[in-house]
């Protein structure tokens, strides 16, 4: 399962993402609105986290869905940039 923290933030906030169950140490590439932004490795347990700052990424005002995914597993959540 993914989630992310806050679902609505102003510009400049910072957005926190975690999610679970994917292989451990394999790669994980985080992809917000269909555009890849990260590739993560996930831990021993198949967790991943990653923090970024919204206009670090390009990210206007707007609604977003996050994908996060590794192999055949693809977790999916989303927030809203005021």
């Amino acid at each position: 399962a993914a989630t992310v923290s806050p679902h609505v933030m102003a510009p400049g906030g910072l957005l926190s993402l975690q999610a679970s169950g994917f292989l451990p140490g394999h790669p994980v590439v985080v992809a917000i609105g269909g555009r890849a932004v990260a590739t993560l490795h996930a831990d021993s347990l198949g967790y991943v986290d990653w923090t970024a700052h919204p206009d670090g990424i390009g990210l206007r005002p707007g609604r977003y869905t996050v994908a996060l995914s590794s192999l055949l597993i693809t977790e999916r959540t989303s927030f809203r940039v005021s």
